[in-house]
């Protein structure tokens, strides 16, 4: 069986496939292994077939000391036992040089990944920096890379990298450190890739896969279970009397998208507000209604359009659900994919009334936004920034009225970790400084430390103190606001042995007195079932909320939980 560690993560490297019931491999798999090591009569110097799988990755490259090629539609590789290997596209290795064994997946690609079975894992992953977090991020990214390569963009029968796309990365040497978000949303090299190989015909789409979509085809394409739940229903006593006063209730379809929102304001029963979500694929919110008053009739909706690529090309707001778009707003993007203008028809008399412009440099950051309120030809406003070679913003200049001269400014630097060091602000444009901060932070970029100079006047006005325990989670958040040495306000937090919080105690003043205690309880699956707020630490509940759980997907984790 699987081994889990304490924290129900199933480590990869120690999995063995035979008794997993985690581990699905299709019967075609399970014949072709067997032939080949009959063939190879089970010789560990005979060359041995493997199988690498997102699911099946065709076109991908692999090295052995002794075997070389490119895997074939059934991501078959050859090896030979004991030998390592390396996969890559082009010159873009995956991960690193690891062991060969039969089946493989990117996750044996990276140390210490994990398979996450509850969704407190997930957030704790997402949410708490450190060597889970990055293994977490460099697999997933791995995954976004290879789905996001697929010849006929459905990852469902296979994953195929065609030749002519391997190609266009030699010479190119991806990373997949970093947030997953960031990869699939700002990753500008393999965006110019992707686009141009879909501009060409060897693509049928340059949008990179979206995070949680390429975790959740892994995870059922090799047949890993998991145990999410996502918060389904809240129920709020707002002054501990026992009588509930609100009630929140949310809606999914089956594949994780919120369809609708329903609240409750006097827990009578009956719905107050309600807003309804449909989609045309996957996650691509086509329409939005809004019944704010609780009749079943919708007062606001909102339709969504996307071109070719999934980027959006049109909202249509309409106020009153009459069928009449009251304004529409439409969007254009460059040949990479970045949004270059925002058009806006404010009474959808076909003029546009409102006009917003964005400028990219070559590496894809943001470096200009410029409004022109009232679509005269005259820019009204305009926001200019520049980075260094890592991508960090070095500067933010504000000009209010687009005349040229600029009205605030903001410099900030960056440690080697890329984490911001230091934030100067003139706030009038006049060229003095007028704020000055210093940021500080431990081996795995936590803040523990921020000190405020609210005038440059060369003395410390604020500062602000982070502890965190050998777990990466917040401890203690504390507050000199003067700077005076005394402590003005303490928040204390307490963890259970499995990780979860358990207890918030606020010191609002400083004086080593609790002032209000707020505690938090699971359920056995390690979902939040209440949070109670004694906000005057009398040892009375003034309020609590109760939360109530469906089962989830990587879907409705990613995107409404974490979110």
């Amino acid at each position: 069986m699987l081994e889990k560690d304490k924290d129900m993560n199933i480590n990869i490297k120690d999995m063995k496939l035979g008794g997993s019931k985690l581990l699905k491999k299709p019967a075609s798999l399970v014949l072709l292994a067997t032939l080949s090591l009959t063939a190879c009569g089970g010789s560990g110097s005979s060359t041995r077939t493997g199988y690498f799988s997102d699911s099946a990755v065709s076109g991908l490259r692999y090295t052995t000391e002794t075997q070389s090629g490119v895997t074939d539609s059934e991501g078959r590789f050859k090896y030979k036992k004991d030998e390592t290997i390396t996969f890559s596209v082009g010159d873009t290795v995956l991960g690193e040089t690891v062991t060969a064994k039969e089946k493989m997946t990117p996750l044996d690609l990276v140390p210490d990944s994990s398979i996450f079975i509850r969704t407190s894992q997930v957030a704790n992953a997402v949410l708490q920096r450190g060597s889970v977090q990055n293994s977490f991020y460099e697999s997933t990214n791995i995954l976004i890379f290879l789905q996001s390569l697929d010849a006929d963009g459905n990852p469902e029968n296979g994953i195929t990298i065609p030749s002519e796309v391997t190609a266009m990365f030699e010479g190119v040497k991806m990373s997949f450190q970093g947030s997953s978000f960031n990869f699939s949303a700002r990753n500008e090299k393999l965006r110019a890739i992707t686009y141009k190989a879909t501009a060409e015909g060897y693509l049928t789409r340059g949008e990179l896969q979206d995070p949680a979509w390429a975790l959740q085809h892994f995870y059922s394409s090799n047949g890993f279970e998991t145990e999410f739940f996502v918060q389904s229903r809240s129920e709020t006593d707002n002054n501990g009397d026992g009588v509930l006063d609100t009630i929140f209730e949310v809606t999914f379809d089956a594949n994780g998208n919120q369809v609708k929102e329903e609240r409750d304001n006097d827990a009578d029963g009956s719905v107050d507000v309600s807003t309804t979500y449909a989609y045309y694929e996957k996650s691509k919110r086509s329409r939005r209604d809004l019944d704010s008053d609780g009749d079943g009739t919708p007062d606001t909706t909102f339709t969504y359009e996307y071109d070719s690529n999934g980027h959006l090309v049109m909202i249509s707001f309409d106020n009153g659900s009459d069928g009449s778009a009251d304004t529409i707003t439409t969007y254009q993007y460059d040949k990479t994919g970045k949004q270059t203008h925002s058009l806006q028809d404010n009474d959808v008399d076909g003029v546009t009334d409102t006009i917003v412009l964005t400028s990219y440099d070559v590496s894809g950051n943001r470096v200009m936004q410029r409004n022109d309120f009232d679509a005269d030809g005259t820019y009204d406003y305009a926001l200019i920034y520049t980075y260094d070679d890592k991508g960090n913003r070095l500067t933010r200049l504000e000009d209010d009225d687009a005349n040229g001269t600029t009205d605030s400014f903001e410099v900030f630097t960056y440690d080697d970790n890329n984490n911001k060091t230091i934030e100067r602000v003139d706030s009038n444009g006049d060229g003095i400084i007028n704020e000055f901060t210093i940021y500080e932070y431990d081996s795995v970029g936590n803040e523990i430390r921020r000190e405020r100079d609210s005038d440059n006047n060369g003395v410390v006005d604020d500062i602000r103190i982070n502890e965190y325990d050998a777990q990466g989670r917040l401890q203690s958040y504390m507050s000199d606001n003067n700077a005076d040495g005394v402590i003005d306000s303490v928040r204390q937090y307490s963890y259970s042995a499995d990780g979860y919080l358990i207890q918030r105690i606020n010191d609002d003043d400083g004086d080593g007195v609790t002032d209000s205690i707020v505690v938090y309880t699971y359920d056995d699956n390690g979902n939040r079932s209440s949070t109670s707020n004694d906000t005057d630490n009398d040892g009375v509940v003034d309020s609590v909320t109760y939360y109530f759980y469906t089962e989830g997907n990587w879907v409705s984790v990613l995107g409404y939980v974490i979110d």
